[in-house]
């Protein structure tokens, strides 16, 4: 079920470093993870998908070049899921249960109007309508900023007689 696929995904033992604050980024959990800098019930383990478990305890390894890092990122981190328990000063965690779906906190997927930053120039691009004009069609994407406005367009030309190259 959904649910199933949203705990299974949440207890990556990438997204458990992540989330024991462990690291600033998923990407950086990842990293981590996959250089060998965390162990898991005293085991090593390099694979960022390693599914953890209930009472599972994750600690960073004894001597790692990591340690600083990690610290680092502990400091940047306010609270952690309520399913975790992390011990901060000893950079260890433990799996206290099993996620439950109102505890799995999701993203915040941006919408609207992307801005680029060119030149300095704050700049918005917006796609003009498609025109059709004899066998092709015109779209063009026209970004406006403080100081210019860049064009770029594309034209496709219709055919009913394309072939394939390649002998018969």
């Amino acid at each position: 079920t959904g649910e199933t696929l949203l705990r299974m995904l949440e207890t990556r033992l990438d997204n458990v470093v992540y989330r024991l604050g462990f690291a600033a980024s998923r990407a950086q959990a990842r990293q981590l993870v996959r250089h060998g800098h965390f162990h898991v019930n005293g085991r090593r383990v390099n694979i960022p998908s390693y599914q953890v478990r209930p009472n599972d305890i994750v600690t960073i390894a004894t001597g790692s070049s990591a340690e600083q890092v990690v610290r680092d990122a502990t400091d940047l981190t306010a609270s952690v899921a309520p399913w975790l328990q992390a011990d901060h000063d000893n950079l260890s965690g433990k799996i206290l249960k099993w996620p439950e779906r109102g505890e799995i906190e999701f993203g915040q997927r941006r919408v609207g109007r992307r801005t680029n930053r060119v030149g300095g120039n704050r700049q918005t691009p917006s796609l003009a309508p498609a025109r059709f004009d004899g066998g092709k069609i015109h779209l063009a994407r026209n970004v406006h900023g403080r100081n210019a406005s860049l064009t770029t367009s594309i034209s496709l030309r219709l055919g009913s007689n394309v072939r394939g190259s390649g002998r018969g």
